[in-house]
């Protein structure tokens, strides 16, 4: 069963074929980038409401690394179970404004801690540049789990 927010995305993309707009796959990547980005932030118009929503960063293998992390509503305050979400985009499109309301949401429902990462697109950066700042990601929130109030023994 395919997940509502991919079927409202799937949809909306085809919508624009439909209408005459190329393929995202077939444009320049800056433009098709763009375009992409501007039919994710379409399912981006309302985002949930979440306890709290900070930006961040730190040290990656090739600059600052930025992040977005969310925290449940109706939670008591102290460590969370943790789910770091790497946006979709074939590593050349997204962001952590695409993905917004997907981790909101996801935080909510989860009842977990959300840590979105910011990191490095394609072209410019290419493979295994995004990937590295994933892995890296993940190995400074896990090896600094107090400091994102993750609880990194919570499954």
């Amino acid at each position: 069963m395919l997940d509502a927010e991919a079927r409202t995305l799937l949809d909306l993309m085809d919508k624009a074929v439909q209408e005459g707009r190329p393929k995202p796959h077939t444009l320049p990547y800056t433009v098709g980038r763009a375009a992409v980005d501007m039919i994710l932030e379409d399912g981006e118009v309302y985002p949930p409401e979440v306890a709290a929503v900070e930006d961040g960063g730190f040290a990656g293998p090739a600059g600052k690394i930025g992040f977005r992390r969310y925290r449940p509503l109706g939670l008591p305050s102290g460590p969370l179970p943790t789910l770091i979400y790497y946006h979709g985009g074939g590593f050349v499109a997204g962001s952590l404004e695409t993905h917004d309301s997907t981790c909101g949401r996801l935080a909510n429902r989860s009842g977990c801690r959300v840590i979105a990462i910011d990191y490095r697109l394609s072209p410019e950066h290419p493979f295994p540049a995004p990937t590295d700042d994933g892995i890296a990601a993940f190995r400074h929130i896990r090896d600094n789990a107090a400091a994102f109030d993750a609880g990194p023994a919570r499954r």
